[in-house]
């Protein structure tokens, strides 16, 4: 399934996490599998509704959006489910 990714803003605040999307300098990713390009900024609008900047489509061993270049630091968001229901969690991914 092809992959999309999708960039923030610096001043952007994650409706997620309610912190800054370009915390401590640098700039944050998200990546979405979806069977293209409309059903990804879909799934990017359940997500961060139109808290977000530009989307891509990844392409191996590309770099399209300035992510190596940047030291953008990749995101992903985990449904877990609580006491007080489930809920949606925002964490850095390591490595990204």
């Amino acid at each position: 399934m092809p992959e999309f990714i999708f960039t923030f803003g610096s001043g952007q605040i994650s409706p997620i996490s309610g912190l800054s999307q370009g915390r401590y300098g640098q700039g944050r990713y998200i990546r979405i599998e979806a069977p293209d390009y409309l059903a990804a900024r879909e799934r990017m609008g359940e997500l961060y509704g139109r808290v977000w900047s530009m989307q891509y489509e990844a392409a191996e061993g590309a770099d399209p959006a300035g992510i190596k270049r940047f030291g953008l630091v990749e995101i992903d968001v985990l449904e877990v489910t609580g006491i007080n229901g489930p809920r949606r969690v925002e964490m850095d991914v390591k490595g990204g």
